[in-house]
């Protein structure tokens, strides 16, 4: 998992994430962008993100690249995990009108597709 079964996300995960979903360009979304993002949404002072701000950060991506915020979690649910090992991010999303996102997750290995990136 993205998020190597923590509760909260890092800002290296967080651009891999970005990146294994397919949402970093040269373009409309860079690294730098992806890193002051996470930035801009993690609690001051902390160095990780909880599930919350992770939310927060998708919708924040889905700006910034001028796409529908579940369309973003869809990018982000058909990624790859970084490694072989590794298992994935979020399952069984819905959006909400009122641009939020909601979601319940389940567990299983890489190789059926990412589930979750946080463990509740």
């Amino acid at each position: 998992t993205f998020s190597a079964g923590a509760g909260e996300m890092d800002g290296r995960s967080f651009v891999k994430c970005m990146r294994s979903s397919a949402l970093l360009d040269q373009s409309s979304l860079k690294t730098s962008d992806a890193d002051l993002i996470f930035v801009r949404n993690k609690t001051k002072g902390a160095r990780k993100i909880t599930f919350a701000e992770f939310v927060r950060c998708l919708a924040e991506v889905a700006e910034k690249k001028r796409m529908d915020e579940q369309e973003v979690v869809n990018f982000v649910t058909g990624a790859t995990c970084p490694s072989a090992s590794a298992a994935g991010s979020a399952s069984d999303l819905g959006h909400s009108p009122g641009a939020s996102v909601t979601v319940s997750a389940g567990f299983s290995s890489c190789s059926t597709g990412p589930e979750r990136f946080f463990y509740d």
